[in-house]
Formats: structure tokens, C-alpha cells, sequence
């Protein structure tokens, strides 16, 4: 639920840089760091137990956007990965990122590659021997975008391969996975329903299948309804948000509801707290 990996989309200045640099995790203002921690809720003899407040990532940024860092940590404390982005091209667009292990040894990078209308063509990620992990190519026609997404091994042999399109305008979507042990084809799309919810539907040649209906329940509150394959409700899970006066979420607390019933349990609560340059 909290925005971990962060994909990086880069204006031509500096200042908009900042704020485009920040905008993918969804952050907005003149933010300088960020800290991100969750409280996990357990049942215990029928009662719902809080558990200790987790650190789980954090963020810093320079003041002009041109250089950030992201943190992301285990339930003890330990860092998992370090992300590092310093690198842009001439407009100002991340070209590259680098992940480091908890050591700070170099795991990894992501190189980002753009098209002549400054739209995400190819990102390749590395291992830290570097070879190729993974490569996604994109390719637009209007409004519809397709994509490729191949992962590989260290020796260079194909582990899997996702091809996407996706039709925005539309609302509508498939996809091809291929694994050394099975294809899948997905289809579905997104509809707008009367009542202003948004309803996913997604049907998968192995006869699994996708139904799902997002609706705002009040100020903050926005429940995603989440359905068996018969048509009944499996869950709703609901998020309750609150903001600072830049608009970015301080607090956002997830419960859910069995079945059609609207009795909900806390499952975690997840805290940010943010500081911001101060304006000239």
C-alpha cells in the first residue's frame, strides 16, 4: 500500500524537475524528506492486537529535485535495498537509477530511455555483474501504448516475457505472459458506472478472473469491492486517508469487511511524516 519503487518522469527545469521528480510517488510541495511507518493489527483470542509501529521507507530529496534517495527497510530495522537517483538527461528526465543492498554494495541500476516526444521508451535494469535482468520497451500509436516486458537470467536466456497493449481511450487492456511452464492471455477493462465507481474486469485463459469496483465512501474514504467468480463479494477493503495542506497523505488506514458485510477491521495503519524546504 505504500508506494515503494518509484518510477521517474523528469521536467526540463530545475524547479519542475522537483516537482515531477516527486509527482510518481505521490508526493507533491517542496518536500525534503519523507518517513514511512505502519502499524500492523492481529486478531488474539477474537480482539484485534496493534502491534509496534515499523519503519518501512524512507525518502530525501534535495532542494532543487535533482538528487533523491529512498530507503526501504525490514520490520527489524535493516535496510533492504537503498535507491539512488542522481542522473538526468538534458531536459532534465531521469536517465538513471541505482539500488544498493543494505551494505551499501551495488545491487543494481535502471536505465531509462525516452522517444522524441519525451514519452518512456525502454527501461533496462542491470545486475550489479552487469547483465541484463529485465527490459521493457514501449511503443505508442495515439492513444494506445504497447509493450514488452522480457526478464532474463545471468547467462543471457529469456525467463519470462509480457507483452501488454493498452488502449486508454477505450479503457481496455491485454496481455500475453509466457513462462517456461505456461501462457496466459489476459483481457478486461475499466467502465465508468452511473454511480461514479470505477468496475475492473479481467478474464485469463486459465479460467481465473478479475471483478472489481472502486467508489468513494465520504471524504477521504475510498472502498474497492473485491468479487468471488459466482458474482457474491469476497471483501471490501477500505482506505481511509488524511492529508497535509500540500495534499500529500499523512495517514492512511486500511480495513476490510468479509463477505457483503459492513463491519470492518482495522489491518494496518500507515503513518508519513514529511518535512519541507521553506519557501524564499
Amino acid at each position: 500500500m505504500v508506494l515503494l519503487l518509484v518510477s521517474m518522469v523528469v521536467a526540463s527545469t530545475p524547479l519542475r524537475a522537483q516537482q515531477e521528480v516527486r509527482r510518481p510517488s505521490g508526493l507533491f510541495g517542496p518536500v525534503h524528506t519523507v518517513r514511512d511507518e505502519r502499524v500492523t493489527f492481529t486478531k488474539e483470542d477474537g480482539k484485534s492486537v496493534e502491534g509496534p509501529r515499523v519503519l518501512v521507507a524512507t525518502m530525501v530529496f534535495n532542494e532543487d529535485g535533482s538528487k533523491w534517495e529512498q530507503g526501504v527497510y525490514r520490520p527489524d530495522g535493516e535496510v533492504v535495498f537503498l535507491y539512488k537517483v542522481e542522473t538526468f538527461g538534458p531536459d532534465g528526465r531521469n536517465t538513471e537509477r541505482k539500488i544498493f543492498n543494505g551494505k551499501g554494495a551495488l545491487e543494481g541500476r535502471i536505465v531509462t530511455l525516452y522517444d522524441d516526444q519525451k514519452r518512456l521508451s525502454e527501461m533496462i535494469s542491470y545486475r550489479d555483474d552487469g547483465s541484463i535482468s529485465s527490459k521493457i520497451t514501449y511503443h505508442w500509436s495515439g492513444e494506445k501504448r504497447e509493450s514488452e516486458n522480457v526478464s532474463y537470467d545471468r547467462q543471457g536466456a529469456i525467463i519470462s516475457q509480457l507483452k501488454d497493449t493498452d488502449d486508454f481511450k477505450a479503457r481496455q487492456f491485454q496481455s500475453v505472459l509466457a513462462t517456461q511452464r505456461e501462457v496466459i492471455q489476459s483481457r478486461g477493462g475499466f467502465t465508468i458506472n452511473p454511480d461514479g465507481s470505477q468496475e475492473l474486469r479481467e478474464e485469463r485463459s486459465n479460467g481465473e478472473s478479475i471483478r472489481e469496483v472502486t467508489r468513494s465512501a465520504g471524504p477521504g474514504t475510498m472502498d474497492r469491492v473485491i468479487y468471488n467468480p459466482d458474482g457474491t463479494i469476497n471483501r471490501t477493503e477500505r482506505l481511509i486517508s488524511e492529508f497535509d495542506q500540500y495534499r500529500n497523505w499523512i495517514k492512511i488506514t486500511h480495513q476490510t469487511a468479509t463477505g457483503d458485510s459492513k463491519d470492518f477491521e482495522t489491518v494496518d495503519i500507515n503513518y508519513r511524516t514529511l518535512t519541507y524546504y521553506e519557501k524564499q
